[in-house]
């Protein structure tokens, strides 16, 4: 059931995101995502654990160089700390735009300390998982 639910969830917010098109929020968006080179695209990700359960998710968007909703993704992925769904949430963005086609990804977050980690390549001596598997989708050509 809570995969029923979360489908149809997503679906929504696809289909809500259609009506957006001509309204404000899609004017703010647009005043203030920095577009990308051409052949470049954008990934916004998130992770969440929800206060009443353990069970985190994460997902995002990306978008073309123009600012062009492509497509988006979200999951379960269980019992993790913030942190972890914050790494897991980047490599499965990574993972996604990768089997779309995509290898010039430019990703964003919330979490600084993960994008300092990443940015600064300290990720080669995380012990954890989902930083190492972030490190190897980066190196994948």
């Amino acid at each position: 059931m809570d995969l029923i639910a979360t489908s149809i969830a997503w679906a929504r917010s696809i289909s809500n995101l259609a009506r957006l098109n001509n309204s404000c929020c899609s004017e703010y968006t647009k005043e203030y995502w920095q577009p990308q080179p051409v052949g470049w695209v954008k990934g916004n990700i998130d992770g969440s654990i929800p206060k009443h359960t353990s069970s985190a998710a994460v997902g995002g968007m990306i978008r073309d160089h123009e600012g062009n909703w492509l497509f988006g993704f979200g999951m379960r992925i269980g019992r993790y700390g913030i942190f972890q769904t914050e790494a897991r949430a980047l490599y499965e963005g990574l993972v996604v735009a990768w089997h779309e086609g995509f290898r010039q990804i430019e990703v964003e977050s919330d979490n600084a300390i993960l994008i300092d980690v990443v940015s600064n390549r300290y990720v080669v001596g995380s012990n954890l998982s989902e930083v190492r598997l972030v490190h190897t989708m980066i190196l994948k050509e």
